[in-house]
């Protein structure tokens, strides 16, 4: 899956383009378990769409009384997901402490479409902790890694505020 980013930060990248997109990638052993597809409204939904037969003498519409299926209201996002960054990506300005937060969108649309209540997200670069924000104000378990003690104190307290009571293990 591509993170495509609506308005990029500005910088001189001498002689390269900007970078404007990130991969992101969703880890399982085998299938995923759950998946709970992002979808969008179809611009034809309820018209049916035209069936039609190949034959000897090439390809033909079907007559009015064998039309196709009806077209659905929803399809699935395709793979390629927009998000603005910089400061309309985050609600609450503890995340600016750290230089590269991801944005809540984001982590909000990948933790729903990857996990469901109750399941256990895991980030291995947990940084401001926006991704454990997000799942715990999903009703997600969620556990993290980080090797910067200053971006585990960042999380630690961006979490603190959406539990209540910190719950979050410091590693020193």
């Amino acid at each position: 899956m591509i993170y495509a980013k609506n308005n990029p930060i500005p910088s001189d990248c001498g002689k390269r383009y900007r970078q404007c997109f990130e991969y992101m990638f969703c880890f399982s052993k085998g299938q995923p378990k759950t998946f709970n597809p992002l979808t969008e409204p179809t611009k034809s939904a309820g018209q049916k769409i035209k069936a039609f037969r190949i034959t000897e003498v090439g390809r033909g519409n079907l007559p009015d009384e064998d039309i196709g299926r009806e077209i659905k209201t929803q399809r699935k996002l395709g793979n390629i997901f927009y998000y603005n960054v910089g400061t309309s990506s985050s609600r609450d300005r503890i995340a600016f402490e750290h230089p590269a937060i991801f944005p809540e969108q984001l982590c909000e649309d990948q933790i729903r479409t990857w996990t469901n209540e109750g399941d256990l997200v895991y980030d291995c670069f947990m940084g401001s902790g926006t991704t454990a924000k997000t799942a715990h104000l999903l009703d997600r378990e969620w556990l993290g890694s980080e090797i910067s003690a200053e971006y585990v104190a960042l999380a630690e307290r961006r979490v603190a505020i959406y539990q209540g009571e910190l719950k979050v293990a410091s590693f020193k």
